[in-house]
C-alpha cells in the first residue's frame, strides 16, 4: 500500500510540473503575440500610405473613390482600415468595394460596378438601370454592348427607386437582357411598340427582329444567335419570331431610297416613296432628310411630300450621284425653302438656293475633297463660289 501511495504521489508532482511548463509556455507565447501586435500596431499607425491603386472603376475618377472611402495618400494604414467598411452609397454605380494591403505603404482598391441592364431615355438623358430595376444614376456616355429601350413613358425618375413602368414590361427588360448575355447577342435596341410587354422589336445593326412576346425566350434567342450567324454580312432586313420559338421568317430589306426625319423618329422612303418603316435608328450609310415641310409618316402609306421638297431631294442626290458621293444629310431650311444645305463627314455645307445648285454641290465635294483628313468639324457657306472659305465651327443647321 506505501509503494502504491509513492507511485501515485510521483505521478501528482509529475502532473503538477507539466502544467507549470505548460502554463509558462502559455504566458511567454501570450506576452511574445502581444508584443508582436503592438509592434504591428505601432507599425501600422505610423506608416503613411504613399500609393493607392484603384482598378475597375469606368463611372467615377479616383479622387470621386478615394474621397468616398476618406482614404489618401499620406493618410496611415490604420486609418484606411478603421475606413474600410464605409458604405459605397453615395456612389450609386458601385456594387462592391474590395481593399486590399499590398505592402505598409500601399492599398489596392478593387472597385465592382454594378451590371447595367438597359438604357431608358428621360427627358434629355437616359436612365441606367441595374439588374434589379432600378435607377443607378443618368447617362450621357452610354457603355457600349447595352441596349437602349425605348417605347416607355417614365413619368418620373429618382436614382436609387425602381423604375416606375409596367411590371411586365420591366421583367421584359431584364429577362431579355439575360437572354442576350447567356447567347452574345450584341443588341443595340429595345422597342415596346406603344409601351406593350407582347409587341417587341431588337434591333441589330439593320436587322429587325420582331419577338412578338417574351414566352419562350430563351428559345427565341437561341434562334436569334443561330440565324445571325447564318446570315451575310451586312444584311438588311426583318427577322420574324412572332409566330413561335420553332421557326423564323427573314425578309430582306426594301431599296432604300433615303430617310425623312421627324418627331416621330427616321421614316424610310423606298423607291416608289412608300413608307417601309419608322425606326429609332439612323444607320451610317443611308442619307438622312432634315425639314421636310409638315411631314407626317404612316408606315405602308406613300409619303406625303410636297413637289418641291421632292424636287429639292432628287436634285440633289442626283447630283451626288452623279458624282459618285453620296451625302450623309440633306437639311431644307424650315423658315426659307429656298434654303438648303448638306452634310459630308465632318462638314455641313450650305448651298442655298435650288437654282444653279450643281456647280455648288460641286464645289463643295472639292473642297471635301482636298479636307477629308481634317479633323475640324464646321460650317461651310457655299452660297457663292470663292477661291477660299472659312470654316465656322459652330453649327448652323438644325
Amino acid at each position: 500500500m506505501t509503494k502504491k501511495k509513492k507511485v501515485v504521489s510521483l505521478e501528482k508532482e509529475k502532473a503538477k510540473k507539466q502544467k507549470n511548463t505548460n502554463n509558462r509556455f502559455l504566458i511567454k507565447a501570450t506576452v511574445i503575440i502581444l508584443l508582436l501586435v503592438g509592434v504591428l500596431f505601432f507599425i501600422v499607425s505610423k506608416s503613411k500610405i504613399k500609393e493607392v491603386n484603384i482598378v475597375g472603376s469606368i463611372h467615377y475618377t479616383d479622387e470621386e473613390i478615394t474621397k468616398m472611402l476618406d482614404v489618401e495618400v499620406g493618410s496611415t494604414l490604420l486609418e484606411s482600415f478603421l475606413r474600410k467598411d464605409k458604405s459605397e452609397k453615395y456612389l450609386p454605380f458601385i456594387d462592391t468595394i474590395d481593399i486590399t494591403y499590398s505592402s505598409f505603404n500601399s492599398i489596392l482598391v478593387e472597385v465592382k460596378e454594378k451590371a447595367i441592364t438597359s438604357y431608358i431615355p428621360f427627358q434629355t438623358q437616359y436612365l441606367a438601370l441595374d439588374k434589379d430595376g432600378y435607377i443607378v444614376g443618368y447617362e450621357n456616355n452610354m457603355q457600349n454592348g447595352i441596349p437602349i429601350s425605348r417605347g416607355l413613358k417614365v413619368k418620373e425618375a429618382v436614382v436609387g427607386n425602381k423604375i416606375s413602368i409596367e411590371e411586365s414590361v420591366l421583367d421584359s427588360i431584364l429577362v431579355i437582357h439575360n437572354g442576350i448575355q447567356k447567347y452574345n447577342i450584341g443588341i443595340n435596341e429595345i422597342n415596346f411598340e406603344n409601351g406593350k410587354y407582347d409587341n417587341i422589336h431588337l434591333y441589330i445593326d439593320e436587322i429587325d427582329i420582331f419577338l412578338g412576346d417574351t414566352n419562350d425566350i430563351d428559345k427565341k434567342l437561341d434562334l436569334v444567335s443561330k440565324a445571325i450567324e447564318k446570315l451575310p454580312s451586312g444584311s438588311k432586313g426583318t427577322l420574324d419570331l412572332s409566330k413561335g420559338s420553332e421557326f423564323y421568317i427573314f425578309k430582306n430589306d426594301f431599296e432604300l431610297l433615303y430617310y425623312i426625319k421627324n418627331d416621330e423618329g427616321f421614316n424610310a422612303i423606298d423607291k416608289d416613296y412608300v413608307i417601309k418603316k419608322i425606326s429609332y435608328l439612323k444607320f451610317n450609310d443611308s442619307v438622312t432628310v432634315y425639314g421636310v415641310d409638315n411631314f407626317v409618316g404612316e408606315v405602308g402609306k406613300v409619303a406625303d411630300i410636297s413637289d418641291q421638297d421632292k424636287n429639292i431631294i432628287d436634285t440633289v442626290l442626283n447630283r451626288y450621284n452623279y458624282l459618285n458621293k453620296k451625302p450623309n444629310e440633306i437639311h431644307i431650311n424650315y423658315e426659307n425653302r429656298g434654303e438648303i444645305a448638306t452634310k459630308i463627314g465632318n462638314f455641313t455645307f450650305i448651298l442655298g438656293k435650288l437654282e444653279d445648285i450643281d456647280a455648288r454641290i460641286d464645289e463643295s465635294l472639292r473642297f471635301y475633297n482636298e479636307h477629308i483628313f481634317d479633323e475640324t468639324v464646321g460650317t461651310v457657306d457655299m452660297r457663292e463660289i470663292k477661291a477660299e472659305y472659312k470654316v465656322e465651327k459652330q453649327k448652323l443647321v438644325d
